[in-house]
């Protein structure tokens, strides 16, 4: 039995059923074969950084959802988030708009998430007006319940690979990769845990997911 995750809410239980897996990649992203100034070339050459910026702005729709093909979803549970309650727990400044479509819980859950977790180019403290050749980024995905870490892999290294702008050699290492889970609520050992926790709080617990690990 793993306690370390929440209830739904306060005085309200809950069982995990669902986690999402976890994958990710390092993108690198080449132009040049040497660092050349921006006042010489600049507007004719492209740069690196400028290229990788472009790539990782394909993996998301204008609203925020995953662009990558061939990643899935799963069903979701009949919860009711709300989204002051969001907003307020995960620190959202105001005016800053959510990702996505359909229902928090589903977006949280039971759908996959991009997100780009760390950038190797030239601080800002040390920039100077050149075009530099290379620039690489760390990709990390969040897989949905129902499909395999090394299948989502694939459809975003594969998205990687064919959306490289202007003719950019792109160059995807593949990381690490851990499966989404599903853990059915039932038989008669959920039977007795659903009763314990109804008699111990009083109401019964509802079904959730994780973001998994």
């Amino acid at each position: 039995m793993i306690c370390d995750s929440g209830n739904w809410d306060v005085g309200v239980p809950a069982f995990t059923t669902t986690l999402r897996g976890v994958c990710d990649c390092v993108v690198e992203v080449a132009t040049l074969d040497h660092a050349v100034h921006s006042g010489q070339f600049g507007g004719i050459v492209p740069d690196a950084l400028t290229a990788l910026c472009r790539l990782l702005a394909t993996l998301h729709h204008d609203d925020g959802s995953v662009a990558v093909a061939g990643l899935t979803t799963s069903d979701a549970p009949d919860l009711d988030y709300p989204a002051d309650r969001l907003r307020a727990e995960s620190g959202v400044l105001d005016g800053v708009a959510y990702l996505g479509t359909g229902s928090i819980v589903g977006r949280s859950w039971s759908k996959p998430a991009v997100t780009v977790i760390g950038i190797d180019a030239p601080g800002v403290a040390v920039a100077s007006n050149t075009l530099f050749p290379s620039a690489r980024a760390k990709v990390s995905l969040r897989v949905a319940p129902g499909q395999r870490a090394s299948e989502a892999l694939d459809r975003l290294v594969e998205h990687l690979e064919s959306h490289a702008p202007w003719g950019a050699r792109v160059t995807v290492t593949r990381g690490s990769a851990g499966d989404p889970g599903v853990l059915p609520l039932a038989g008669p050992v959920a039977a007795a845990a659903t009763a314990a926790f109804t008699d111990a709080f009083g109401v019964p617990p509802v079904a959730i997911g994780q973001g998994g690990s």
